[in-house]
């Protein structure tokens, strides 16, 4: 859960439950402890975000392996102007919960409980000084 919060405070939307990123071990992990609160895999909707110069099919087949799903379950690719195929060779994956609120609220309240944490552990260093 902890994993699950960080990775959502420092790459997720705040508005929906979404994360998009460009490196695999990230995605998947991301996925991972999902699964671990118990998000089913239909509740998913993968998309990709690519560039102009990057190959559509070479992008889908690439985070489909990645993910270990079929490329049917890439609902979506989104091809934005420019070139960005030396830093993005795959382009970013998009990862988005459907019907998220009580995924939401949980990954928030960790990530207050961890902010909270932080705030009181730097209070009692302070006071040591």
């Amino acid at each position: 859960m902890v994993i699950l919060a960080c990775l959502y405070w420092g790459e997720g939307t705040k508005k929906e439950l979404s994360l998009i990123n460009s490196y695999p071990k990230l995605v998947s992990t991301f996925i991972f402890c999902l699964q671990k609160i118990d998000v089913s895999e239909e509740d998913l909707k993968i998309t990709i975000r690519t560039y102009e110069d990057i190959d559509r099919e070479q992008a889908i087949q690439y985070w489909a392996d990645v993910l270990g799903i079929s490329r049917d379950k890439i609902s979506s690719v989104n091809v934005l102007n420019g070139k960005k195929k030396g830093k993005l060779p795959y382009g970013m994956c998009r990862i988005r919960v459907k019907k998220s609120a009580h995924y939401h609220k949980l990954i928030m309240s960790m990530i207050e409980l961890i902010g909270q944490k932080c705030r009181r552990s730097s209070m009692d260093r302070t006071r040591d000084s």
